[in-house]
């Protein structure tokens, strides 16, 4: 039993650290997850918890003033209240009196292009593909100024979307 015991605590300490050094896998398994503009290089992925979205994972093209391009992966960490479009006792259609709409912005880090802002706009509704836009920008030493413009994002409930791997 002893043995057991030591064997199990051993396995828990060296487990600990390797996740810690392991960090954050890309992309995280968000309950919504999709693509940008429909490009299978990109990813958006949140997590919604009762009248809040958050957690976002991104993989977007950037391109810099200085002639740079490629997908950055950033996460956005701050969480966004859902609020009605229409009044409960409107009226109106079920469908309607259920639609949400999220925006906001929030700092940044990139994994290449520094940091900066993302801001945020999403439209939820029962019966259709949660979507929005999402417009990033960056500034960093190696390549200056990076701005993803205003982009088109589509997700689905319970997607498992992945990134391709690296080209050579």
């Amino acid at each position: 039993m002893k043995r057991l015991v030591a064997g199990l605590v051993i396995a828990v300490v060296l487990a600990i650290p390797a996740v810690v050094l392991a960090g954050v896998l890309f992309p995280p398994d968000n309950d919504f997850q999709g693509r940008i503009e429909g490009d299978p290089n990109t990813y958006l992925g949140f997590d919604k918890a009762h009248h809040k979205v958050g957690n976002f994972a991104m993989a977007l093209p950037l391109n810099c003033y200085s002639g740079d391009r490629g997908i950055a992966q950033t996460t956005l960490d701050k969480r966004f209240r859902l609020q009605r479009v229409f009044p409960p006792h409107s009226g109106l259609p079920k469908a309607l009196r259920r639609l949400r709409v999220f925006f906001g912005a929030g700092p940044v880090e990139t994994d290449t292009a520094g940091s900066g802002s993302a801001a945020v706009f999403g439209l939820l509704s029962p019966h259709r593909r949660p979507q929005g836009e999402v417009d990033v920008t960056t500034h960093g030493e190696s390549f200056g100024k990076c701005y993803s413009g205003r982009l088109d994002w589509n997700v689905r409930r319970g997607a498992h979307v992945t990134l391709p791997p690296p080209g050579p």
